[in-house]
């Protein structure tokens, strides 16, 4: 039951960042807290477009209205660092790609070594490397 529940939860915040409107509320909030007026001027949404995007993003915890600015909750910091994770694997795409197609995956075929010394000509930042090697 506690799965379901999650997923739920899951897929509610990803729902409130799923359109380029809500994830640019997001990170223009993550990289300054800003007013309403700012906010709606800077992204140039509509009054209905910017409170619907935000009141869910308030309702699944990841932004809070603090004195009269939105800023990003604990849980939002840590959905801000995930997106950029993704963003990290979006702009090395390619070289992703490329390992994949030289059979990196956990096989027979390809013995940790090599693995890790492909790994290590291909991808030169870290983060990727971590979290490659970890699964």
């Amino acid at each position: 039951m506690y799965k379901f529940i999650a997923l739920i939860e899951l897929e509610k915040v990803m729902d409130s960042l799923g359109d380029r409107k809500s994830l640019s509320i997001f990170k223009y909030i993550a990289n300054q807290p800003s007013d309403t007026s700012t906010l709606r001027s800077q992204l140039n949404l509509s009054r209905k477009q910017y409170y619907t995007r935000l009141s869910e993003m308030v309702e699944v915890g990841l932004i809070r209205k603090y004195h009269s600015n939105y800023t990003l909750t604990s849980f939002g910091k840590m959905v801000y660092d995930a997106l950029g994770i993704i963003e990290l694997g979006l702009t090395n795409f390619w070289k992703l790609k490329a390992l994949d197609s030289l059979e990196f995956a956990k096989t027979a075929r390809a013995p940790n070594e090599e693995r890790e010394r492909i790994l290590e000509s291909l991808i030169d930042n870290m983060k990727i490397k971590e979290i490659l090697l970890a699964h």
